[in-house]
């Protein structure tokens, strides 16, 4: 099985994602965003991992909602099913009970006193998971 490895860029200062033409990876694996000008007109080549906090790089899933729409790291998806009521934010694991994978945080209204993470997502997009936005373009959704 071949695995699809894509990646998006968050730009912190324009408030966009970048283009893919925009975006390079140097030759030891630093990301780089290459020609985005500011509102001045200052051209930019700049290493996003040089602690600027410029870019966020989120990577691709490797799963599709049931749209047919992309899945990343950032995403905020859902479903209408009554038993799953709330959104959920894709991340990746960062905890040893995570076994190093993507998971789902949910995101509630009023937090319970127990929350939990969904490790295995990929069964879950048979439940007519959708995406809704991601945590940059509709920070609203994580209310």
């Amino acid at each position: 099985m071949n695995r699809v490895l894509k990646f998006r860029v968050w730009n912190t200062y324009q408030k966009k994602f970048l283009e893919s033409d925009q975006i390079g990876i140097s030759g030891i694996g630093t990301i780089l965003t290459y020609d985005w000008h500011d509102d001045n007109g200052k051209s930019w080549n700049t290493d996003c991992w040089n602690g600027n906090n410029l870019c966020v790089v989120q990577q691709f899933t490797g799963l599709l909602d049931k749209n047919g729409k992309e899945i990343y790291e950032g995403d905020i998806i859902g479903s209408h099913v009554s038993q799953k009521p709330c959104n959920y934010i894709v991340k990746w694991g960062e905890t040893r009970s995570d076994y190093c994978g993507f998971v789902l945080n949910p995101v509630f209204i009023n937090p319970p006193k127990f929350t939990y993470i969904i490790h295995n997502f990929k069964m879950w997009m048979a439940e007519g998971f959708e995406v809704f936005g991601n945590i940059f373009e509709n920070p609203n959704l994580l209310a």
